[in-house]
């Protein structure tokens, strides 16, 4: 360890180095992490090789180099232990265990589980479906991810396979887009097939945008009123209070009141409805001096006769 590194390790820095503490899941990942941080610590060789027993009859350098691995192997251990939970690490610290025992015994154990995950992978593969509520770009980069899961597990995908699936999976309302790409006669790579949904989703986004303007541009817009149309009221117009201060519930009930009342009678033609001054049916003046006089039925009768003799 270099004298810079023994100043940050004294101050309290922390390690960015320092993989992740291990819960169980995640093993492949975390496994990598602690590889490499063993290694900048120089004790990767740990994890291989066991310390070596001195002999009875052991030289001075040789019980010197057995210490130092002994070190190393102490440290190799604990760093190991560090990075797992509270849980695990109580199941592995045993003080006989040596690092290269106790990271057997995690490979054993975690990546015969993870190994069982390969036909999940798989299955996601073969699953997965794009869906027209979220971006295809989004999805093919998912679908992508996925593709290298199966790839790291040790089953090779090869990329005109995985353009075809990306192709096969677009989602429903791709489908002219799909026959389009299906019918062509040249291949490409997975990157142009990216490129051209990119351009194709953008596209597709601007004829909405475009539609949608022309569907507002095209919509009827109301008529305003003008003051001598029907219907219109003015937002100034005041309403005035009744002189005795009825309020606007009593003028409704005298309102209603008024037209249940029977209507006035016309005295120039006798129809009702109408004031003499507004109506249409105009008479003579002999007649009209005759409407309000009242016509009865008369008979003549004798009362008294003279008779001459």
């Amino acid at each position: 360890m270099s004298t810079e590194q023994n100043n940050m390790a004294g101050s309290g820095a922390v390690d960015i180095n320092r993989p992740f503490r291990f819960v169980g899941v995640n093993f492949r990942c975390w496994r990598q992490k602690m590889e490499f941080y063993l290694m900048t610590k120089k004790l990767a060789h740990c994890l291989t090789s066991m310390p070596f027993e001195l002999p009875e009859e052991a030289t001075d350098e040789e019980r010197a180099a057995s210490a130092r691995e002994r070190e190393h192997d102490f440290l190799c251990k604990n760093y190991i232990l560090n990075g797992l939970t509270d849980d695990l690490y109580d199941y592995y610290a045993d003080s006989k265990n040596t690092a290269m025992m106790i990271w057997d015994a995690l490979q054993k154990k975690y990546d015969t589980e993870e190994a069982g995950a390969k036909k999940y992978v798989v299955s996601r593969y073969l699953r997965y479906q794009m869906v027209d509520d979220k971006s295809v770009e989004v999805q093919s980069h998912e679908l992508q991810k996925i593709a290298h899961e199966i790839v790291s597990e040790g089953m090779p995908l090869d990329d005109q396979f995985q353009v075809a699936c990306i192709i096969d999976k677009l989602p429903p309302s791709w489908k002219d887009f799909k026959n389009m790409l299906r019918h062509k006669t040249k291949e490409f790579s997975l990157e142009s097939l990216i490129t051209c949904l990119r351009i194709e989703e953008e596209s597709c986004k601007q004829d909405m945008k475009e539609e949608v303007m022309f569907v507002t541009a095209k919509r009827p817009t109301p008529r305003a009123l003008k003051p001598n149309q029907k219907g219109f009221k003015s937002k100034n117009q005041q309403v005035r209070p009744h002189q005795n201060g009825a309020s606007r519930g009593n003028q409704r009930v005298m309102a209603q009141t008024s037209k249940n009342d029977p209507p006035f009678i016309c005295y120039n033609c006798g129809k009702p409805g109408h004031m003499a001054k507004k109506c249409r049916n105009k008479q003579n003046p002999a007649a009209a001096a005759r409407v309000n006089l009242t016509e009865e039925d008369l008979i003549a009768m004798i009362t008294e006769m003279i008779v001459e003799v």
